[in-house]
């Protein structure tokens, strides 16, 4: 009997016991023009793929958003240039992450992104992230995170592709003006 109760006791712990799989910012914001802040990812099996967009109104991140893998194989995609909302990094699966996410303003700005985790096509983790000015509050499985697809993340267009999209649109239209003169 004593067997059975310190058995169902420790299955309520467990069940009771946070989740590991979490994104969590570790140590300090690194301050200079704008700011950047190291967060580990860990606990949510083997990933291969992590996104960030920006949820507040009027903040970006710094161009390249994602820094400094402890993963050296591991490299933000499509990224070259201004600020963006959104951003992408991709590398070898892993279980477990340490990088830099880079804001474009001052730390003293209160913002708040999403947060996605992928491995292969499937999404293992999806959280908010609000910075206060002081402190952050993650919360996995937000009640309404972003949720994409892996393919609408890695259809994030770099705003190189964009600008130079863009300037390529113009000549056609330019070349195209002149043959009809």
């Amino acid at each position: 009997m004593k067997r059975y109760l310190l058995s169902m006791l420790a299955a309520a712990l467990l069940m009771a016991a946070p989740a590991m799989a979490d994104l969590v910012a570790v140590g300090e914001p690194v301050e200079g023009d704008s700011w950047c802040q190291a967060f580990q990812e860990s606990g949510v099996g083997t990933f291969d793929l992590v996104a960030v967009q920006m949820y507040s109104a009027d903040d970006a991140f710094l161009s390249p958003t994602h820094r400094s893998f402890n993963r050296g194989s591991w490299a933000t995609r499509g990224e070259d240039g201004p600020p963006v909302t959104a951003a992408w990094a991709d590398g070898p699966g892993t279980t477990n992450m340490t990088w830099s996410i880079c804001f474009d303003e001052t730390s003293s700005e209160p913002l708040t992104f999403d947060f996605v985790a992928f491995g292969g096509e499937t999404l293992l983790e999806s959280a908010r992230a609000a910075w206060s000015g002081s402190g952050w509050d993650i919360r996995v499985g937000h009640s309404d995170p972003w949720q994409p697809t892996r393919a609408e993340v890695e259809a994030i267009p770099a705003p190189g592709a964009i600008v130079l999209g863009l300037i390529g649109l113009g000549a056609i239209g330019m070349w195209a003006r002149k043959r009809l003169v």
